[in-house]
């Protein structure tokens, strides 16, 4: 069943009406619709996020959540290290934030064709033993 949609979306695509879906549901033995809101999902980095110190309300607004108070209470379900920001430090910027992600996947990246190179025999040593022309 497809939680996406509302039982009047559902009956329309069908053409039928919300009660004839209802009861053809019945008569196929399926089971009642969970009731109630579908959870937004996270992002995979929120761990990664609450880590580089973006402010409670720059995530919110990222996980499109509608209160600081959401990101304080999963990041304490998912048992994450309180965070001290005092007034000496200053909070990383989503923008900062993806400027580091973008750093780390550029790096990963030479690293992996670095060994590719090196491997094929494209690469004479390493670049710290070669002396200056």
């Amino acid at each position: 069943m497809d939680r996406t949609i509302n039982t009047s979306e559902a009956a329309e695509k069908l053409g039928l009406s919300v009660q004839s879906l209802y009861k053809r549901s019945i008569k196929m033995g399926l089971p009642p619709r969970k009731s109630g809101v579908v959870p937004k999902p996270w992002p995979k980095d929120f761990n990664a996020m609450w880590a580089a110190g973006i402010t409670t309300r720059n995530m919110a607004t990222i996980c499109n959540r509608a209160s600081c108070s959401h990101i304080t209470i999963e990041a304490k379900r998912r048992k994450l290290p309180g965070r001290k920001i005092g007034s000496n430090s200053k909070p990383t910027s989503p923008a900062q934030y993806q400027d580091i992600k973008l750093r780390a996947a550029m790096a990963a990246t030479a690293a992996i064709e670095r060994s590719h190179w090196e491997k094929s025999g494209m690469v004479d040593g390493s670049i710290y033993e070669r002396k200056a022309a």
